[in-house]
């Protein structure tokens, strides 16, 4: 059946083609007396799931001596807590060792209580050290190192379990793991150290390896000319995820045993590009915006094509899009139809913003434009904000001059709807006074009349939109994120007072986007009959 044939990426379960060059080389590392821990890096949809999963189903008595392999997803249902990371490893490794007929099943309880688990599974694994390890595979561990409910206390207890004898890891991640641990306590773990270089880098598929991923194709067209082979690297690059685009459309549209040349490739190529498939866009958009205007001057040969930064041409070259030499090429004809539709758009971006003065005549123009999508809110208002936005060209000074009018005009909005005429509302004090001396500290702030200074009224507005997080909220319309804006304009404002010979227009420019925001906020919150004294 054609459907069977080059499933894509929402099939459960992708059977591999090619990659038996990378596989024999992590099977022999991981093979040796001391198995390496490995660290497989690759881009999005460039295949790592597939080889991960079949390693860890690859892996037995015969491959280094494994009792079985475990796959950790982790990408789905990512774990939350510490407990539900090894809760997981627990129901996995026992249902890999019910597979493999091990005896060492009987001794898990996955009922087994919080505070024993971590002893539990660490003993499994001391057991296990007598007779044969196990392969952990954690395919999708960035989403674990992006949670902020992680501890470092799981990356060191999994270093713990990495020593022993009895256990290798190998990790897919969409870059190294350094790069993508964005919590510092967990970063410093010495965990990460246990992981042997160098990575293995997931890229296109190797061209001695694309006779074996084209051979579903070959056997259902039968006769497979030398020219459809060709165009098919052409159109994909030896992007996994394009290639098989290509190769399941290719056998839904031929008839078995018809034959396959180079022109039904071009056509069905063309039909797929011309259709804006969802994977392609992605992949595009996937791309740096400075990419993309790379991309459209190689398909367009213009001048500069040659002077792409290293990092980016890195960045296409493991995809299979560009070439990696010192005068790239592209090599995937499904983005350099996308650059010849869209690649313009970039080049014409960074023509607007190519220096610091055009940034900001140009930014004027955007911060127009976002000004007048914002419906409604209050005129004088509005006429502040569209007037920190004219100054622009006359300098930072000038904008800011506006900007502390901004938050003056912002606060007596506020003021007009939260407070009973100018007072304090009961509700105030009723809710701070159950928060014992937290709330005991902001009535004594705020006793007597109510505070005339910017600064204060900030503190007040802050107090009823939950203070620091100890606090009823007690605001009838403002949220919490006006807070923050208005205080970020006013305190912004009055720096212009002090700083003004430090700050820059991309500075003003910044502030001037924020007062948007806050004016459309404000526009939104607020009654549209809110009325305040001119």
């Amino acid at each position: 059946m054609t459907q069977e044939l080059y499933p894509l990426s929402n099939a459960a379960h992708v059977p591999m083609l090619g990659r038996q060059g990378v596989l024999a080389r992590i099977l022999t590392r991981i093979g040796k007396a001391t198995g390496d821990h490995l660290s497989v890096v690759g881009a999005p949809y460039i295949g790592k799931t597939t080889l991960l999963r079949h390693l860890a189903t690859t892996v037995g008595p015969d491959s280094g001596g494994y009792l079985a392999g475990v796959f950790l997803d982790l990408r789905h249902n990512t774990p939350t807590s510490d407990q539900d990371f090894r809760q997981r490893m627990l129901v996995e490794v026992r249902a890999s060792l019910a597979a493999a007929g091990n005896e060492a099943v009987d001794l898990i309880d996955l009922h087994v209580g919080a505070d024993d688990l971590p002893e539990h599974l660490s003993g499994l694994f001391d057991y296990l050290s007598d007779s044969g390890r196990l392969l952990i595979v954690m395919d999708g561990l960035d989403h674990v190192l992006r949670s902020p409910t992680i501890s470092r206390n799981l990356w060191d207890y999994l270093r713990e379990i990495g020593l022993k004898s009895s256990c290798t890891f190998v990790t897919g991640t969409r870059g190294r793991i350094r790069e993508l641990c964005n919590n510092r306590d967990s970063l410093a773990s010495e965990f990460w150290n246990i992981f042997a270089d160098p990575i293995v880098e997931l890229g296109p598929f190797e061209e001695q390896e694309r006779d074996d991923v084209l051979k579903p194709l070959a056997a259902h067209a039968g006769e497979m000319e030398s020219s459809a082979r060709k165009e098919i690297m052409n159109w994909t690059g030896g992007h996994p995820a394009l290639l098989a685009l290509l190769c399941h459309t290719i056998a839904e549209k031929i008839k078995p045993q018809a034959g396959l040349n180079g022109a039904t490739v071009n056509e069905i190529g063309t039909r797929i590009s011309n259709g804006h498939y969802t994977l392609v866009q992605h992949l595009w958009d996937e791309c740096p915006v400075e990419l993309h205007g790379e991309f459209h001057a190689l398909a367009t040969n213009e001048a500069g094509a040659g002077s792409i930064p290293p990092d980016r041409v890195h960045f296409g070259a493991q995809r299979g899009f560009i070439t990696p030499s010192k005068k790239p090429k592209l090599n995937c004809r499904f983005i350099e139809q996308m650059a010849l539709r869209h690649g313009r758009e970039a080049v014409v971006l960074k023509r607007l913003f190519s220096t610091e003065t055009q940034y900001a005549q140009q930014m004027q123009r955007v911060l127009e434009l976002r000004l007048g999508q914002v419906t409604g809110g209050d005129q004088k208002l509005r006429g502040n904000v569209a007037r920190a936005i004219q100054e622009l060209p006359a300098g930072p000074v000038e904008t800011l001059n506006w900007i502390r009018l901004i938050s003056r005009r912002a606060l007596e909005l506020i003021w007009a709807v939260e407070l009973d005429d100018g007072k304090r509302p009961p509700a105030w004090a009723e809710a701070w006074k159950h928060e014992g001396n937290d709330g005991q500290k902001v009535m004594d702030r705020h006793q007597g009349a109510f505070p005339k200074p910017d600064g204060k009224q900030c503190a007040a507005l802050r107090d009823i939109t939950g203070g620091y997080g100890n606090l009823p909220i007690v605001a009838r319309h403002v949220t919490r994120a006006t807070y923050v804006l208005v205080e970020h304009v006013k305190s912004a404002g009055d720096l212009g007072q002090h700083l003004a010979d430090e700050l820059s227009r991309g500075y003003a420019v910044s502030v001037c986007l924020s007062c948007i925001e806050l004016f459309a906020r404000l526009a939104g919150e607020l009654p549209a009959e809110v009325s305040v004294k001119q």
